[in-house]
C-alpha cells in the first residue's frame, strides 16, 4: 500500500519549521560567539560568562533540534530537510559532551574566581597596610610641619592643608596619629573575601547552571542518532538515539561483569 503524496499545506509548514530551526540555530551560534570572544581559557570570568551563554541561549537550540524531525515527518518526502534534520542530529553529540563539560567546568571555575577574588583582597590589604605604616614612620620621624611636608611628598602623600601647616608639630603629629590609627583599625576590622549572602548567591548560580547543563545533555542525548555507526541500529535496522546507545552499553556492561571469571570463582 503506497503512501499518499504530501498535501501543499503540509509541505508549507515543514519548510517553515525547517527555516525556524535554522534561524534558532544561528542566533544560538551568534549568541554563543559572542560571549566566548575573545577567548580567554585560564580565566574564571570568562568561563563563568560562557556557561552562563549557554544555558541562556540553550533552549534556542533545544527547540530547533527538535523541529527539524518534525519538520522531515511532515514532508518525508523533502531531500533538502531530511539532510538538514541528519546535519543538526549529527552535532547532537557535540552538544552532549559540551553540556556535560559545563558541569565541572562550572565548578572548576567557582572555587578559582573565589580563590583570585580572596588572594586579590589580601593583596589590597598588604598594600593599605604598607602605606598606613609609611604615612605613621613620616609623621613620627618628622621634626616639623615643613619636614612632615616633604616626606608626605616622599611617599606621594597627599599634601598638609594650608590651615595645619600653622599648628606646633606635637599637636599636629598627634592629629595625624590619631587618623592613621582610626584607618589602621578599620582595615583589620575589614573582613576579607566575598559576604555570606553573594556566596549563597554564588552556589545558588552555579546549582541552577549544572543542573541547567544536566539537563541539556540528557535532552540532547535523548534525539541524537548516529546512522553510519553499526551499532547505532536497532534490531528494526532504524538508527538509535545516543541514550539507548549508552543504555545498551550499560547492559552488556553490567552482563559481561556478571559473567567474569572472579564471579565466577566466588559462585564456586
Amino acid at each position: 500500500m503506497t503512501s499518499s503524496p504530501t498535501s501543499p499545506e503540509r509541505s508549507s509548514l515543514a519548510r517553515l519549521l525547517a527555516a525556524a530551526a535554522t534561524a534558532l540555530l544561528v542566533i544560538f551560534a551568534v549568541s554563543t560567539l559572542a560571549a566566548a570572544l575573545p577567548p580567554k581559557l585560564l580565566d574564571p570570568v570568562w568561563q563563568l560568562q560562557l556557561a552562563g551563554a549557554l544555558i541562556s541561549v540553550g533552549p534556542l537550540a533545544l527547540i530547533a533540534f527538535f523541529l527539524m524531525p518534525l519538520a522531515s515527518w511532515l514532508d518525508p518526502a523533502n531531500r533538502s530537510i531530511a539532510k538538514h534534520k541528519l546535519w543538526v542530529q549529527s552535532w547532537g553529540l557535540l552538544a552532549v559532551l559540551g553540556y556535560l563539560l559545563l558541569i565541572p567546568l562550572q565548578g572548576v571555575a567557582v572555587v578559582q574566581g573565589l580563590g583570585d577574588a580572596q588572594r586579590s583582597v589580601q593583596r589590597q590589604k598588604v598594600e593599605a597596610q604598607k602605606r598606613i605604616d609609611d604615612l605613621r614612620e613620616a609623621v613620627e620621624a618628622a621634626q616639623s610641619p615643613q619636614e612632615l611636608q616633604e616626606r608626605f611628598q616622599a611617599i606621594k602623600a597627599p599634601p598638609i592643608a594650608a590651615d595645619n601647616l600653622g599648628l606646633p608639630m606635637p599637636v599636629l603629629r598627634q592629629k595625624y596619629l590619631t587618623s592613621i590609627k582610626t584607618v589602621d583599625q578599620q582595615l583589620r576590622q575589614n573582613k576579607s573575601g566575598p559576604a555570606p549572602r553573594q556566596l549563597l548567591q554564588l552556589a545558588q548560580d552555579s546549582l541552577r547552571i549544572m543542573v541547567s547543563a544536566l539537563a541539556f545533555a540528557l535532552a540532547f542525548a535523548a534525539g541524537t542518532v548516529r546512522p553510519r555507526h553499526p551499532l547505532a541500529m536497532t534490531r528494526a535496522g532504524q538508527p538509535s538515539s545516543l541514550l539507548a546507545e549508552l543504555q545498551s552499553g550499560l547492559q552488556q556492561l553490567l552482563g559481561s561483569w556478571k559473567q567474569s571469571p572472579w564471579q565466577r570463582k566466588r559462585s564456586r
